[in-house]
């Protein structure tokens, strides 16, 4: 039961948002948009990874990959939703300097073939920190929260990779302990679950705004 939430029920849900997106499309600005190339781009890579899984091939080399890609496609979300301009020349500086570290932290590591903890923890901190400092300019800007789809993108942003840094942070231990391994994997796919519930929500609610 516990390999088809996660390997199964989990992935699919990210046809809900997509779903929709598609219904409200007519709705879509920048940001809607991005988002919605990043959920056709983590379908893309999760059935990728489930075919080379199922066919016992290693799929790890297209998860350093992936990392890269989804930074990449996650900070032009963020630039799209965010007009300060050094927060802007920050991300940027991120694109750029972040799939060098990757790329050094392979050669460096030779970790073609082995999980890129290092790299998805980085990844998952400037994410945080990114969302983090769009919620503060949005509650000291505004006198009344108006809950957007920008709000709802970064608020399961943030539910998403704070608890992947918990995941990285723990690997050693999840390793060598079978009982935390399930328990903090499908702590996880909840959060993705949760992730993908939300951003659904946000495509919903342009219908409302309009």
């Amino acid at each position: 039961m516990a390999t088809f939430y996660m390997g199964v029920l989990v992935p699919a849900t990210i046809f809900l948002p997509i779903i929709v997106a598609l219904i409200n499309k007519v709705y879509w600005k920048t940001t809607e948009r991005w988002v919605f190339v990043y959920l056709i781009f983590s379908l893309f890579f999760n059935t990728l990874s489930k075919v080379l899984s199922d066919r016992r091939i290693n799929n790890l080399p297209f998860l350093h990959l992936y990392t890269v890609l989804e930074f990449l496609l996650l900070s032009i979300c963020f630039l799209s939703v965010i007009s300060h301009q050094l927060f802007r020349k920050v991300v940027v500086a991120g694109m750029i300097l972040f799939p060098l570290f990757a790329g050094i932290n392979i050669w460096h590591s030779d970790s073609l073939y082995s999980y890129n903890m290092m790299p998805r923890s980085v990844e998952s901190i400037l994410i945080i920190v990114y969302g983090i400092f769009f919620l503060l300019r949005k509650f000291s800007i505004e006198s009344k929260t108006d809950y957007d789809f920008n709000y709802f993108f970064v608020f399961g942003m943030l539910l998403y990779f704070c608890s992947s840094i918990t995941l990285f942070s723990l690997s050693g231990f999840i390793l060598q302990d079978t009982a935390l391994n399930f328990f903090l994997w499908n702590m996880h796919a909840t959060l993705v679950l949760i992730l993908y519930i939300v951003i659904a929500v946000g495509y919903f609610k342009l219908r409302k705004r309009q």
